[in-house]
């Protein structure tokens, strides 16, 4: 008869290899993810976001299917997009881009960026219906973010989607907390109100009348 050891070492060994694979598999993807910020909040940030593409689709073809890898290709692929939003310039539709996002989206449901950039999308093929669906995701996912303010707010104000009232209502508390407590993003409220739909500068004026007047004011002598 084979004592215990004897048979316990197969699967011993078995196991070894099982978790050095998996070591090399984290360390592969690890190793190759480039250092991202969490969202580029204008142009400039975009352009060096763009940079880290190819790396960034390195580590989440490595590290697949983690949904964080995937979030950070996706915010890479579509680094154009953002800075072209953030500029109030036209946007491309990038097929592939968008793909990324959404097997992003898929891996990370919980990732409020991957969320946001489909949204942008949308906004870009003027399918104002998708767009407030996706904003709607994006604020579930994540209610309120620094880093993902500038762009919510600029694409929710843009066109009709700002007259959904549930999304209305998401956008609102987001302004409020930055009006608030956030006077380094008040800058952000001003460029997207520039570039706002009339709806969207209809939501500002009644939103901020509310919560700062004499920001209203100020916002008031901006010009599209």
């Amino acid at each position: 008869m084979l004592h215990a050891p004897v048979l316990f070492r197969p699967y011993a060994t078995g196991f070894a290899v099982l978790l050095g694979l998996l070591a090399t598999w984290t360390l592969a993807a690890e190793a190759t993810r480039p250092s991202l910020g969490y969202f580029p909040a204008n142009a400039v940030e975009a352009k060096a976001t763009a940079q880290e593409n190819s790396s960034a689709a390195a580590a989440a073809w490595f590290g697949w299917p983690r949904g964080d890898l995937w979030a950070d290709y996706a915010v890479t692929a579509n680094a154009g997009s953002i800075g072209a939003a953030t500029a109030n310039s036209p946007i491309r539709v990038d097929n592939h881009a968008n793909e990324v996002a959404e097997t992003a989206a898929t891996l990370a449901p919980s990732d409020a960026r991957s969320w946001l950039l489909l949204a942008v999308n949308a906004q870009a093929a003027s399918n104002d219906a998708k767009t407030t669906a996706l904003l709607k995701m994006s604020y579930y996912t994540s209610p309120y973010s620094d880093g993902l303010f500038p762009l919510r707010l600029q694409t929710a104000t843009r066109s009709q989607s700002i007259s959904d009232e549930e999304l209305a209502s998401f956008v609102e508390y987001e302004l409020g907390v930055v009006i608030g407590q956030k006077p380094g993003l008040r800058r952000s409220v001003g460029l997207a109100y520039r570039s706002a739909s009339p709806a969207g500068r209809r939501f500002f004026e009644s939103a901020i009348a509310k919560l700062d007047p004499n920001f209203l004011n100020e916002l008031k002598w901006v010009r599209p």
